[in-house]
């Protein structure tokens, strides 16, 4: 009797976790449906990833892409091959939705209650992360997947048990590795995981070092892998950049929606006010509640946004307007800003506002537009993937019975790429890079 009195509330916490992590999954599957229902290939999921594991196998688990190593996606692209061909781009997308739901959803865990005591401030906060940023490309696909690991590392370095044990830190560490290789963004989060290890006594630093060494060794390689490039950083560049950023890819977006933020860019010194005092108002909720966590979150996401103004000088660069800045895609590079206003403001209101039906109300007067106007992350052009899967397995068929082949195109998403397998018509190059053994006689 008395040990099942103990499991009661250890079970039942596990099915109010569990059921949130559904509720999460469900999310992010509503924002954009098409992930699961109609499993579309989304850029490097297929000309890289997927490409790679075909022709490479086990070789490709570590082999760098634009400078850096992406095990979680390379693990994902080899593991599928397992799928018949048609039903690869859907096993990613399950795969990417259930990781993105896992990192937004360990925010709950109790190890959190430091940071926000109330179990339900935290599950709603959870929600709402699931629900306001402007996803567009980041959700469902494996490609972007990297954008949750930035946030996992960050969530793991924060996680501070009651109890510590050898197997939830071996887990721990496994994951913070796997988040340090696949996302090369945590090297933001140095200063956080310096400042944990120095911290006496503390016995959660392991993670901590495995996310140093592991986004030290991306960001090197980066260096390494990677041509340079020269340019401006003028002052004034970097201040207009810093500007455009905060205001039109993370503040407004993700507090009145992506499409206000986009209107606001006629009225740019109007757009710049509302911004600084949302800003403000942001700083007022959270100003009487620093303990030393919260102000170092903080401090890393005024950092962070200081380094995706590099990104936006960039842009600025090729763009050369706020409109085109505002307009031209890759909420990627701001999502984990956006996500962290939502950590902050959902803090702050938990740290004011200790009954719960106080706090909800809050959240849905502060979040409500945006995440009706975010909610829909829009579909990815439907290029007929399951039509085109048995000329893939034909190839892979004829490959490995080392029969004369062509040359295979096979459309995916966005509009204009696509997957080039390469036949007995190509280059030597080509057909050994492939494998190919072509016969006599066969296509030239």
């Amino acid at each position: 009797m008395i040990a099942t009195a103990r499991l009661a509330p250890r079970v039942g916490w596990a099915v109010r976790v569990t059921a949130l992590y559904c509720g999460v999954f469900l999310l992010l599957f509503a924002r954009r449906p098409d992930a699961l229902l109609n499993a579309q290939f989304w850029a490097e999921d297929g000309v890289i990833f997927f490409h790679s594991a075909l022709l490479d196998g086990v070789h490709s688990l570590l082999v760098p892409y634009s400078g850096y190593v992406h095990v979680i996606p390379r693990l994902v692209a080899f593991a599928a091959l397992a799928f018949p061909f048609a039903l690869q781009p859907l096993a990613y997308d399950v795969v990417a939705l259930a990781i993105a739901a896992g990192v937004l959803t360990l925010f709950v865990s109790r190890a959190y209650r430091y940071l926000v005591h109330s179990d339900f401030a935290r599950a709603a906060i959870v929600i709402a992360a699931a629900s306001v940023p402007f996803g567009g490309e980041v959700i469902g696909d494996i490609t972007n997947i990297q954008w949750f690991l930035t946030l996992g590392a960050l969530l793991l370095i924060l996680y501070r048990p009651a109890r510590v044990s050898a197997s939830g830190g071996i887990a721990r560490g496994i994951a913070a590795a796997l988040c340090a290789f696949s996302a090369p963004l945590t090297i933001l989060w140095l200063p956080l995981a310096l400042r944990v290890i120095a911290v006496p006594r503390n016995r959660e630093r392991t993670t901590s070092l495995i996310v140093i060494a592991g986004s030290l060794v991306e960001v090197a390689l980066s260096l390494t892998l990677l041509p340079s490039t020269h340019q401006p950083f003028g002052v004034h560049v970097l201040a207009t950049a810093l500007a455009a950023t905060l205001t039109y890819r993370v503040v407004l977006p993700t507090v009145l929606g992506q499409v206000t933020a986009i209107h606001l860019t006629a009225a740019p010194y109007a757009a710049v006010v509302i911004t600084i005092g949302l800003l403000a108002a942001i700083a007022l909720l959270t100003r009487d509640r620093l303990g030393r966590y919260r102000a170092a979150m903080i401090g890393l996401w005024i950092l962070a946004s200081l380094l995706i103004t590099l990104v936006g000088r960039n842009f600025f660069a090729i763009f050369g307007s706020v409109r085109h800045f505002s307009t031209f895609g890759g909420e990627r590079y701001f999502f984990v800003g956006a996500i962290l206003i939502v950590y902050l403001v959902g803090s702050g209101l938990a740290a004011r506002l200790r009954k719960s039906r106080m706090f909800a109300l809050a959240m849905i007067v502060v979040f409500a537009f945006a995440a009706v106007a975010n909610f829909s992350a829009g579909h990815f052009v439907d290029e007929h993937w399951v039509a085109e899967a048995p000329l893939l397995t034909a190839w892979e068929a004829a490959r490995v019975r080392h029969q004369p082949v062509h040359a295979l195109a096979v459309p995916i998403n966005p509009v204009g790429w696509k997957i080039d397998l390469p036949g007995c018509e190509s280059t030597p190059a080509e057909r050994a890079t492939a494998g190919l053994v072509c016969p006599p006689g066969s296509p030239k």
